[in-house]
């Protein structure tokens, strides 16, 4: 998990975070359609998959990095 800095728009704040994940096809899968189904909005982008690589366990696993973005609405002029 790496946060990056916030950046402010005029209605509402981006709040970036890069993710580093790794785990079986079907995990990242079951990953992603849990973030769908969070109350907030989070938008993922810049997703990228690694080649599978089979593990000595006989677990196939990939790597996945990943920016998601949560927004906030920033607080009213003169308030902080």
């Amino acid at each position: 998990v790496e946060p990056r800095p916030e950046l402010r728009e005029e209605l509402y704040a981006k709040i970036p975070v890069v993710l580093a994940l790794t785990g079986r096809f079907h995990q990242m899968g079951k990953f992603f359609y849990n973030v769908s189904k969070l109350d907030r909005a989070i938008s993922l982008e810049n997703i990228r998959m690694t080649q599978p690589k089979l593990m000595p366990s006989g677990e196939v696993l990939i790597d996945v990095d990943v920016r998601a973005t949560t927004y906030r609405r920033p607080p009213a002029a003169g308030k902080k």
